[in-house]
């Protein structure tokens, strides 16, 4: 797993196209749904499935309306190939923020809350997307298909 931050520079974009697999994270806020809009968009020329996580939301029902938003304007706009995955959300929670200052593991400390059940679940959903990529050839994925992908790069 390779967090990349924010932006679509051409180092990042390096990075997606020698990925197995492209999560995009995001919260409901105006910039950052455009900042992933562009990332999926520029992802999409070389990428079919995306999977999509949505960060400090304050339901599950405002995580499905920004994903629902986003799946919307790609189906309208990108390679109608494209399918965006709906992985899963976090929940605003102030014992994240806690955990962080403190640098401190927050499902380790909270493991009975909300958020680091939502953690399972995505955990869950990604272990699920692994266990169909089985089947893909040795060489074509994990470190050493990554390696060789990022190195056609140079």
């Amino acid at each position: 797993i390779i967090d990349t931050g924010a932006g679509i520079s051409e180092r990042i974009q390096m990075f997606m196209r020698s990925a197995d697999d492209l999560l995009v994270i995001t919260m409901p806020d105006p910039s950052a749904i455009t900042d992933a809009y562009a990332t999926i968009k520029i992802a999409s020329k070389n990428i079919k499935n995306i999977g999509i996580i949505l960060n400090q939301v304050s339901s599950k029902k405002e995580a499905m309306s920004v994903f629902e938003k986003i799946k919307k304007v790609a189906t309208l706009n990108l390679d109608p190939s494209l399918t965006l995955e709906y992985i899963g959300k976090m929940n605003i929670d102030p014992n994240i923020a806690k955990s962080v200052k403190q640098r401190l593991l927050f499902a380790k400390e909270f493991p009975s809350s909300a958020s680091s059940k939502d953690l399972e679940r995505i955990a869950k959903q990604i272990s699920k997307k692994l266990e169909r990529n089985v089947l893909v050839p040795k060489e074509e994925s994990g470190l050493n298909g990554f390696m060789r992908r990022l190195m056609e790069n140079f």
